[in-house]
């Protein structure tokens, strides 16, 4: 049998379990797909018991397998998602999904009573989100608007601390998940936040946090599905992004980096920043996540990978089919185009249709981008990506320290040569290097386990890093400038 830790790793919709082996390749992988519930009164709900009865299937399917020897377990999910428990450990409510919206009264409410707290905003490192994107306001909610409710809560755990509990019966908070623009965390003090938990009358039903490095064990119920083993790990959960993490900051651990995650969102992180919050970084939807060490992390994020998704849809849709891919996979292809573009007063730039709302520009004026300004869709593609790379670049300059040396991008866009070309040469003298990482939130739940069980040699590895050569173009930052500043317009 070979020696193998288990990750779930759990999405807003799609739930993944991951078998890495001892040099932290991916050797088994199954998925499932549990969408949300619609309820009433703008509240959706998280499918729970959809949820658990996937991982109890998924263990004892494991468990039965003579394939693997599971030594470890740990899990991450999604952020700003709490389960209220009975005594018993059982869910008092549905888990409300944080895109249940309160209604814009109650959002008032809450953002007038935070706001006076010490500090405000800034010092719990987070803006005042919608919906239930910050999870002291559904604490709030629940107070206010169904002291009922909350009466009958013994207990508040976020979503991976919960899965945990339910594996081992032991009920705990943990960094990585309070420092997801929770409103929870003074990151001043690097403590919970008391005023914010006695504003939400919540202090006692948030249980202590567990050391990082804390290792538990398996209920004796499910030990039993592994064939008895007695020595298999358990960790004690991560929130998603800060698991993204952690396989860059354990390889480039004498680096000064920033992490550019790309996907639907597009988030730059930098782990070696010190805490400094500032109105105007909450007004441009900047804020800091929390390391397992429970050190901050600054930083930004923007939709653009929706933004391209849609952008990219009607390019193809407009000109009756999609840029060639032959051409846009040269990078250098898209210089062709630059020149006409910065000779321009901005008349073609990019109307973004997803960006309002979020992001640095969350007030930028959204409408239909005029495609037929463009004579092709290549035209039309490198004007998108070029606008699209000004802004990723905003963002990672608004995050990025004076000893930042180098940017990593990991995920989708490090396949799009165009964007990662005018990204590098932004970017310049900052090196720019492509990774893919395979499943590299899951990976970082697994390397908090990993000396535990496979050793200190084990636990070593590498990124496979692609540097980027590209000389800037004169007029680029000039043209990226201008770009910026008519997006604020």
């Amino acid at each position: 049998m070979q020696d193998v830790s288990l990750v779930f790793d759990i999405g807003k919709t799609n739930k993944k379990l991951i078998l890495f082996d001892q040099n932290l390749r991916v050797v088994h992988e199954s998925s499932v797909n549990i969408p949300e519930i619609s309820g009433k009164n703008g509240l959706i709900y998280d499918d729970l018991p959809h949820m658990l009865q996937w991982l109890d299937d998924a263990l004892q399917e494991i468990g039965a397998q003579t394939d693997f020897a599971v030594r470890a377990i740990n899990v991450t999910t999604f952020g700003a998602t709490v389960v209220h428990v009975h005594e018993a450990g059982d869910p008092a409510t549905p888990v409300y999904s944080y895109l249940s919206d309160p209604g814009e009264a109650f959002h008032q409410k809450y953002l007038d009573h935070f706001s006076e707290l010490p500090g405000g905003f800034a010092r719990l490192a987070t803006p005042p989100l919608g919906m239930f994107l910050n999870a002291a306001k559904q604490l709030y909610w629940l107070t206010n608007e169904h002291s009922g409710l909350a009466a009958n809560i013994h207990q508040t755990l976020f979503l991976p601390q919960f899965i945990i509990a339910h594996l081992t019966g032991k009920s705990f908070s943990e960094a990585t998940s309070l420092g997801c623009h929770t409103g929870l965390w003074d990151f001043e003090q690097s403590q919970l936040s008391e005023p914010a938990l006695s504003a939400a009358q919540w202090r006692d039903k948030l249980p202590d946090l567990l050391p990082e490095n804390a290792v538990l064990s398996l209920k004796p119920a499910y030990r039993q599905r592994f064939h008895g083993e007695q020595n298999i790990l358990v960790g004690t959960g991560l929130h998603d992004s800060s698991s993204a993490l952690v396989p860059f900051s354990r390889a480039l651990s004498n680096e000064h980096f920033v992490l550019l995650s790309t996907g639907t969102w597009i988030i730059a992180q930098n782990p070696g920043a010190e805490f400094n919050l500032s109105e105007r970084d909450l007004a441009e939807d900047r804020l800091y996540y929390l390391t397992p060490q429970r050190k901050p992390v600054r930083a930004a994020r923007l939709f653009a990978g929706r933004e391209h998704e849609v952008q990219l849809e009607r390019i193809a849709n407009y000109f009756g089919r999609a840029p060639e891919p032959a051409s846009t996979a040269s990078a250098r292809a898209v210089e062709a185009f630059l020149h006409g573009f910065f000779a321009e007063s901005g008349e073609r730039a990019l109307v973004p249709e997803t960006l309002h709302g979020s992001g640095p520009f969350p007030n930028c004026h959204s409408g239909n981008w005029d495609l037929s300004q463009f004579e092709s869709a290549e035209e039309a593609y490198a004007r998108l990506c070029l606008d699209l790379a000004a802004l990723t670049s905003y963002c990672i300059d608004s995050v990025a320290s004076e000893e930042t040396t180098k940017v990593v991008v990991d995920g989708g866009f490090v396949r799009n040569a165009w964007f990662t070309h005018l990204l590098a040469m932004l970017q310049a003298p900052r090196e720019v290097v492509l990774t893919e990482v395979p499943q590299a939130t899951a990976m970082g739940a697994a390397l908090m386990l990993h000396i535990h069980w496979a050793g200190q040699a084990s636990a070593a590895f590498s990124l496979d890093l692609q540097p980027i050569t590209a000389e800037p173009v004169t007029g680029l930052r000039l043209y990226a400038e201008r770009f910026l500043a008519n997006l604020q317009d």
